[in-house]
């Protein structure tokens, strides 16, 4: 099924010029970079607001995409495009005008209420690549020469957070270690004595209450969650009130984990918090037979919006992904070692292996 969309899509044409406005990461402003205008981002003060949880948890929620069709006419050039509703950004096959589809997180039950806009331009971002590329210890020094520009891709992922109290009544046993001198005898008949760790347990128990604060969960499985882990934390201070303008010039995603499933992961890392937390409170030198009982209240959550610049770059046809936290810079990727890296490494091996022989020829054992 397709329709005809025009009037709810966003183009941010340029006042001055009409070409096409760009979130400027360095000035946090709508940016032409034809005639250099700047346009304000009218975003509200409003204080970021928590949704109750829990009638989520009661209720199947389906995130399944609506599978309507839109066609965009564009207003600069009359042509058509037709792309799926939840795109949530797209550009005109013709002009290469780029077009927002606000519509896109409708078709989904909960919209995102908050974002972290871009902090890193486009530039810095590729800058911050070829710095981080070569101190590989066996990275090949021209690899910081391979081209970027075209396939560095800025992306605001779907993300959930979530809040919560915490109560746990725990029981345990404490393990206080001691020694003791024990008396052996050799092969020889020689009596001998050694001291010999033992340990005492000690039955205890408490409570441990926490407030748990926007315990983040990547909202698309698009993406490795340990793979998106490597490039955090996001500084959720930064979080503004949703406003489209901040995708203007980038790529946004809908989220395909549904907060009821994103919370069963925040509550796994929940539960591993409280676990070492009652075991650091239960053990003295050690613990065994830890037992939680943990009561949850006050569950919220948010879904948001965090930038993350994706890219694959290509060295000796071979391919290595990385990714560069769109807010602080932080990156994890590939780097490609080279045949020198492989000779140091050998070269490094075999030292070892010629100091561990003369070592061994100097204090020789017996």
């Amino acid at each position: 099924m397709e329709k005809t969309s025009t009037d709810s899509l966003l183009l941010f044409p340029c006042p001055g010029c009409n070409a096409q406005l760009h979130f400027k990461p360095g000035n946090q402003q709508l940016n032409c970079q034809y005639c250099g205008t700047n346009v304000q981002i009218d975003n509200t003060t409003a204080p970021l607001q928590e949704f109750d949880l829990q009638p989520l948890l009661s209720v199947a929620e389906d995130t399944a995409a609506t599978t309507e069709q839109i066609t965009h006419k564009c207003t600069r050039c009359g042509s058509q495009s037709t792309v799926s509703a939840d795109t949530a950004t797209f550009v005109c096959a013709y002009c290469k005008f780029e077009v927002v589809n606000p519509n896109a997180y409708k078709t989904r039950n909960i919209q995102p209420s908050a974002l972290v806009p871009f902090k890193i331009g486009k530039e810095k971002a590729l800058s911050l690549f070829k710095e981080w590329v070569v101190l590989g210890s066996f990275t090949p020094k021209d690899v910081g020469k391979v081209d970027l520009q075209e396939n560095i891709r800025g992306v605001y992922l779907p993300f959930w957070t979530y809040d919560a109290r915490t109560t746990s009544r725990w029981r345990g046993e404490a393990g206080r270690y001691y020694y003791v001198t024990v008396e052996d005898t050799d092969s020889n008949g020689k009596k001998t004595t050694r001291r010999e760790q033992r340990t005492e347990w000690l039955s205890r128990s408490g409570t441990f209450e926490h407030s748990f604060d926007d315990v983040l969960v990547c909202g698309t499985s698009n993406v490795p969650s340990n793979t998106i882990g490597a490039i955090l934390p996001f500084e959720l201070k930064g979080l503004v009130n949703f406003n489209e303008s901040y995708l203007s010039g980038f790529e946004a995603d809908v989220y395909n984990v549904s907060a009821k499933d994103g919370y069963a992961k925040a509550k796994s890392l929940m539960e591993r918090e409280i676990y070492h937390a009652c075991a650091s409170d239960c053990e003295i030198d050690t613990y065994r037979d830890l037992d939680i009982d943990t009561s949850i209240s006050d569950k919220t959550y948010k879904h948001i919006l965090l930038p993350i610049y994706f890219c694959t770059y290509v060295y000796k046809d071979k391919t290595y992904p990385f990714m560069i936290n769109g807010q602080t810079g932080r990156i994890k990727g590939q780097r490609p070692e080279g045949r020198t890296g492989a000779v140091k490494i050998t070269l490094i091996i075999l030292g070892i292996i010629l100091i561990l022989y003369i070592l061994s020829r100097v204090f020789p054992t017996h």
